[in-house]
């Protein structure tokens, strides 16, 4: 019986910690849809009723779950306080240099054209709402996908198993998005590899946090794409022309060929560029790995 819930290095394992995420991700958000609606008055509804209120909870989830499970530091998680605001800059940077170069190619090649620039929506509350919605999103996905799952993993001591399974778990994370298409599927789990490796080279959160909020808020924001199938309040209005497999159609920038080449080119990026830190991040280092603690 032992040995279903350990590993022979007498570490719990993986499946049953990824299991427990996934029943406290649903029970936090099942109490949180109840307390709403337990809530009076229309100011506590609307500061408790946010997605970012519900990426923020979930995210406190996380980081307990983690502890209460494992008793490590979280910076076992990639949440290491070392020069982490300049990472998540250059990871601000990379996620707005691809975006921005995925809008180039479609617009080189006639697939998108500007419509209008409307710097009025900076007034818009609901573009800064999307700001503060993006932020959340960029934290948690990153926070439950690379710092919990592949934290996690490490038990397999497979960096295949590590890098490959976290990132079909992001996508799949994505499977009820708006207007999903399968091949929009396999470039959020190609965006996860990405993101994945990015965090294996630097061993932190940081810039792929930034990568993720930068990648979402200038496709939506700033350039009006839709983001996994959801519209925002942007300061450019573009028309998209062209069949749905080079542009993403409905789902947006990330369902179309364009979004796998220059994902693709960024990975060329990380893996060629970026060294790694091996400080920071090992697979025979750090957490859940106990033996000889």
């Amino acid at each position: 019986m032992r040995f279903l819930f350990k590993n022979k290095y007498d570490e719990i394992r993986s499946g049953w910690a990824l299991f427990l995420s996934v029943i406290v991700l649903f029970i936090v958000i099942l109490l949180v849809g109840f307390s709403v609606a337990l809530i009076t008055g229309n100011g506590a509804v609307r500061l408790f009723n946010t997605p970012f209120a519900d990426y923020l909870l979930m995210s406190i989830a996380v980081l307990l779950l983690f502890w209460l499970i494992y008793k490590r530091p979280l910076k076992q998680m990639g949440l290491h306080s070392n020069k982490w605001f300049k990472q998540l800059m250059l990871g601000m940077a990379f996620g707005t240099i691809l975006i921005t170069l995925i809008i180039v190619i479609m617009l080189a090649s006639g697939l998108i054209q500007f419509v209008d620039v409307n710097f009025n929506n900076l007034t818009n509350h609901l573009f800064w709402t999307g700001l503060l919605v993006f932020v959340g999103v960029g934290f948690f996905e990153e926070l439950f996908a690379r710092g919990f799952i592949m934290t996690v993993l490490k038990t397999t001591r497979n960096k295949w198993v590590i890098l490959l399974l976290s990132s079909f778990i992001f996508g799949i994370l994505h499977v009820a998005n708006p207007s999903v298409t399968p091949f929009a599927l396999i470039n959020i789990t190609l965006i996860g590899i990405l993101i994945g490796y990015l965090f294996i080279k630097t061993g932190r959160l940081w810039a792929a946090i930034g990568i993720h909020f930068a990648w979402n808020f200038v496709q939506g924001n700033i350039f009006g794409s839709l983001v996994s199938g959801i519209d925002t309040i942007s300061i450019v209005h573009i028309e998209v022309t062209g069949a749905e497999w080079l542009t993403g159609g409905e789902f947006g920038l990330e369902g179309g060929i364009i979004c796998t080449f220059v994902v693709l080119l960024g990975l060329a990026y990380v893996h060629f560029c970026i060294k790694q830190n091996k400080n920071f991040w090992r697979i025979d280092s750090d957490m859940p790995l106990t033996r000889g603690l």
